[in-house]
């Protein structure tokens, strides 16, 4: 079984994520195949440069066409265990998983952008992690990006479309956990 994780910046995926790791699921991630290609190019410095990696992603998928970083990704499932695939961004990605030879479901995380900005400048206070944008128009601004109508460029509400459950996350962390747990109460042990 694969599920697929797709959703805006500040949303929950990482709940998600962990909430399917403690269930048994192996994590593979896209952004970890364009992190690797970023390292090779400019050092290790580069693999969290997001820009970047947007700009190796869009160029990967305009050369060998909109599914190819699931394809490569889809390569080290070795077995029919049980996987996560995780920054799933392009809908060309989505029909790429969906026709492996695996049963799969994609889950997508969202948040009114206004909740997924202070989350992230919390997230960024605790850490240290620098999100690449300073005010809420930056971060407004930065989201158009990733919502592209060019076919190999990030197209993240017309994947998060795609998603057969959509958990909406505007509220205490526990109220997205208890979805979530809902969910995968259901998928996983009829499985």
């Amino acid at each position: 079984m694969i599920i697929g994780v797709t959703g805006t910046n500040g949303a929950g995926k990482t709940t998600l994520l962990k909430m399917l790791e403690e269930r048994g699921f192996q994590q593979l991630s896209l952004s970890d195949y364009l992190r690797d290609v970023a390292e090779e190019r400019k050092g290790e410095g580069a693999r969290n440069d997001r820009d970047y990696l947007r700009e190796i992603g869009n160029e990967l998928r305009a050369k060998h066409g909109p599914g190819y970083l699931m394809q490569e990704t889809l390569k080290k499932i070795k077995d029919d265990g049980r996987y996560i695939i995780d920054s799933i961004r392009n809908p060309g990605e989505v029909k790429a998983m969906r026709a492996s030879d695996h049963e799969t479901f994609l889950f997508g995380v969202d948040a009114r952008p206004e909740v997924r900005y202070q989350r992230l400048l919390s997230r960024s206070q605790a850490t240290g992690r620098i999100e690449g944008f300073k005010t809420y128009e930056e971060f407004l601004k930065d989201e158009q990006v990733e919502n592209m109508s060019d076919p190999a460029g990030q197209q993240l509400h017309a994947t998060l479309d795609l998603a057969d459950i959509v958990f909406y996350n505007n509220g205490p962390q526990d109220d997205l956990k208890a979805k979530i747990e809902r969910v995968l109460d259901y998928i996983v042990t009829r499985a």
